[in-house]
């Protein structure tokens, strides 16, 4: 409902509170997408980057994707492209695959 910032909020205190540790990954992931709506994509991309580090998340492909977004934010293409292609390569038949797929497309012809 566009209160982002209250989502923050929300899910810091369950993760400070201490949440089940298979949900924490979920936490980080939409503090990150809350930042990024936010335009606040350097806070974003170290969000999404802690749910690419942990171990066993079920929150990784949408991660991935919403780092490579971040990037495309900051100006970064290359890293954009390297956070899809990474999407790709371990998530080949994922839900995110065809958008991950044409974002490459669109950075290809942006060169």
């Amino acid at each position: 409902s566009g209160k982002y910032q209250s989502a923050i909020g929300a899910f810091q205190e369950l993760l400070r509170r201490g949440i089940d540790r298979d949900l924490e990954d979920n936490c980080l992931l939409w503090i990150g997408v809350s930042h990024f709506n936010l335009n606040r994509f350097e806070r974003a991309a170290s969000s999404f980057k802690q749910v690419i580090d942990w171990k066993g998340s079920d929150k990784k492909a949408d991660a991935l994707f919403m780092l490579g977004q971040t990037y495309e934010q900051l100006g970064n293409g290359r890293q954009a492209k390297t956070m899809f292609e990474a999407l790709l390569k371990e998530f080949p038949t994922g839900e995110l695959a065809p958008a991950a797929r044409r974002k490459l497309t669109a950075l290809e012809s942006t060169k």
